[in-house]
């Protein structure tokens, strides 16, 4: 196994100098079948989970660290003094220490099983919150977890995506990457295959060739084959190097320590003017000394008497209702789902009056569900059609609708309250059309899963998205449809792709029309960014079209705006056919997405 693993096993110079076609026969895979299961688990049992080593806290400074604060201190010392006196000089002085003990301890009870409770928690929430990545293994796109990516597999990256591993680019689409945590610099940074010659000493920011673990894909596509693993990738071996950072105390154990600190600095003074005085009398009182034998028992009564009652002015109950007020908080908020990690991080978010959050995605399920399908037209008979069904499962129709009595009621409806008839799609049409194109100019995949019910009795099927989930529910939209995939995918061959870009708000795949000969451009976005872009709209059929005018394009904006108020997310579609196409260059996407035929749009529901 060791032998096998130097054999896999590349330096940092070998994965961004080598040529591609040596790196990928070094690592013994294919780039287009990926691993095979069996390998790819046979790697991970010599290279380890794909994950850097975390600092360990030691369970004192989780579980016993918080509890020590200078009140907590000063009566365990104060109760070790009176434990020694009761010990040797006066057992009667037990009731007092254990008095004192027990409210500590029922105060350290509290805060360590809740820190318990949360840390068992927050360990099981990681696990089920661990980063996912899509690799190919026997020739299939798959979803996994990024901890059993391993040296060898092919990864497919899309905008947003965690890159899970220093990996080497096979293939990248207007690829741009966020570095941040890796060099510190905020600008994105251009990637792309190449096997041109890269210098030995080529810093990791010059490294074009290359994608690394913890850094982001802000634009574009890839598809990477990954060369390092867990700590030896760049960012492990930053880590190795890094300490466990100290987030210091919060506002409220602040102010009860700088509390502590004057009280303990009046239990001295008071103790000190108080023995001094005490003393002063016994030996006037001739009690001190007795027949020569100095007077053990009465001076250690005096020392407790002053002790008991400088500390008084300590209030022990501090702690323990500190306490108890936090712990208040943490079961209000494990009625609504939260976890508590720090006992004494509730004080820290009660100071807190305002949270600012992006709605999309945080606070809705992320399973997207086409409802409608509008294919406009300039003069009255809009067609609007009906989607059953919900989330990522396949199963539903496409209903038509009568526009009647106006757009306006129909939107506040849902379409499974229609009760239309299902739709046959005719050949040609501008919902075909809409629709495949839908499914080909996509970049997601839904997978069957089976899953058990809470008492692992039943065994259920569900459908979980791998990609972008708006992209998953247009290709939904597909599925729904009866259509045949097989017969569209043989007659559209793609040539060229754009993808999705933040900035542009529209993505772009040409195919090449095996019926007509004809190259088709699909592409889908933003209505507002579409519109503009095209010069024509379909009728009934789609050699049928007229010029889309200003008017035209207000006209379909109000028609869109509908469906935004009442809370849709709207994505558009066009197309146009093209003889060539132009030469790749700079401007070549702006000259591919433009002049096309507005198709209609669909309102997606979360």
């Amino acid at each position: 196994m060791g032998g096998e693993k130097n054999e896999l096993d590349l330096s940092d110079v070998d994965t961004y100098t080598l040529p591609l076609d040596k790196l990928v026969s070094r690592l013994k895979t294919d780039v287009e079948r990926g691993l095979s299961q069996e390998e790819a688990e046979k790697r991970f049992q010599i290279f380890g989970p794909n994950i850097i080593p975390k600092i360990k806290p030691s369970l004192f400074k989780i579980y016993i660290a918080p509890l020590l604060n200078w009140l907590i201190n000063i009566y365990l010392i104060i109760s070790t003094i009176l434990a020694f006196f009761a010990f040797f000089i006066l057992p009667e002085v037990w009731g007092q220490v254990i008095q004192w003990l027990s409210v500590i301890a029922i105060n350290a009870a509290l805060a360590i099983v809740q820190q318990a409770r949360a840390q068992t928690k927050l360990e099981a929430l990681q696990r089920l919150s661990a980063p996912k990545s899509k690799v190919i293994r026997d020739g299939k796109l798959i979803e996994i977890p990024s901890e059993f990516v391993v040296p060898g597999d092919v990864v497919k990256l899309e905008q947003g995506d965690r890159i899970p591993a220093d990996a080497r680019i096979i293939t990248a689409s207007s690829l741009r990457v966020n570095e941040a945590a890796l060099t510190g610099e905020s600008e994105e940074v251009e990637k792309f295959e190449t096997d041109a010659p890269v210098e030995k000493d080529t810093p990791i920011s010059g490294r074009k060739n290359m994608v690394f673990m913890g850094t982001y894909v802000t634009a574009g596509s890839a598809k990477v084959l990954v060369v390092k693993t867990g700590k030896e990738t760049q960012l492990g071996k930053i880590s190795k190097n890094l300490e466990e950072l100290n987030t210091g105390e919060i506002p409220l154990r602040q102010k009860v320590n700088k509390l502590a600190k004057y009280l303990g600095l009046a239990v001295l003074i008071y103790l000190s003017i108080s023995l001094t005085y005490h003393m002063i009398l016994l030996y006037m009182a001739n009690q001190l000394i007795i027949n020569g034998v100095f007077n053990t028992k009465l001076v250690a009564k005096t020392v407790v008497r002053s002790l008991i009652t400088a500390m008084s002015i300590m209030p022990i109950n501090i702690p323990l209702l500190t306490t108890i007020i936090l712990l208040t908080g943490v079961l209000a908020m494990a009625k609504h789902q939260v976890v508590i990690r720090d006992l004494n991080a509730v004080e820290s978010l009660g100071r807190v009056s305002v949270v600012c959050s992006d709605k999309t995605g945080t606070i809705t399920k992320n399973e997207m569900t086409v409802k409608w399908v509008c294919i406009p037209a300039l003069n009255p008979g809009d067609l609007l059609y009906g989607v059953t069904g919900v989330g990522f499962q396949p199963d539903g129709k496409i209903i038509e609708v009568n526009i009647n009595p106006s757009l306006e009621e129909i939107v506040k409806t849902e379409p499974e309250t229609l009760g239309g008839v299902e739709v046959k799609i005719e050949p040609e049409t501008p919902l075909e059309t809409l629709i495949v194109s839908g499914m080909l100019n996509n970049d997601s995949t839904v997978v069957e899963d089976k899953v058990k019910t809470a008492d692992k009795k039943i065994e259920k099927t569900i459908y979980k998205a791998i990609g972008d989930a708006t992209d998953a529910s247009i290709l939904i939209l597909f599925y729904k449809s009866k259509l045949d995939e097989s017969v569209y995918k043989s007659r559209y061959q793609e040539v060229r792709s754009y993808p999705f870009d933040s900035k542009l708000k529209r993505m772009t795949r040409v195919f090449k029309d095996n019926k007509t000969g004809k190259y088709v451009v699909f592409t889908k976005g933003a209505t507002e960014v579409l519109l503009p872009r095209c010069s024509r709209i379909v009728k009934d059929r789609i050699d049928g079209v007229e010029p889309l005018t200003d008017d035209g394009r207000s006209l379909i904006d109000k028609k869109v705006d509908l469906f935004a108020y009442a809370g849709y997310r709207v994505i558009s579609f066009a197309f146009r056919y093209m003889d060539e196409l132009p030469p790749k260059s700079k401007k070549e996407r702006d000259i591919v997405e433009s002049d096309l035929t507005y198709l209609g749009f669909v309102a997606i529901i979360d």
